[in-house]
């Protein structure tokens, strides 16, 4: 598995904690008048809590990863892009880059990375 596809990996894994939490919230407002729907509840909490979980360690070894890159603007450009779930946009502004340096960074970042072993 390449670099990306891990830190991708991490951000989806970051979007389905979002979506399992305002499925919850959503289940939250429905009556609960029968059995089904207390069950179908502790489920729900049982994989949000297993999801953040998976996501929590995935996410502190990702940026473990990150870490060891020497150059800075790397790490900070893959930390916004794939950790802080900036766009690239928002991600390059902040690190007072062009849209397209930001892609560079981020590119030879990747490189660099694959040449850690993930």
């Amino acid at each position: 598995m390449s670099a990306e596809e891990y830190l991708l990996r991490v951000r989806e894994s970051d979007r389905r904690v979002g979506e399992l939490v305002r499925l919850q919230s959503a289940m939250n407002g429905i009556p609960a008048p029968n059995p089904q729907v207390e069950r179908d509840r502790r489920l729900l909490e049982a994989e949000i809590s297993a999801a953040y979980e998976d996501n929590r360690v995935s996410r502190r070894r990702a940026q473990g990863f990150i870490d060891r890159l020497p150059d800075r603007c790397e790490r900070e450009a893959l930390t916004l892009f794939y950790l802080r779930q900036m766009t690239a946009d928002d991600a390059a502004h902040v690190l007072g880059l062009t849209p397209r340096q930001f892609y560079r960074v981020k590119k030879r970042a990747l490189a660099h990375l694959d040449g850690l072993c993930l």
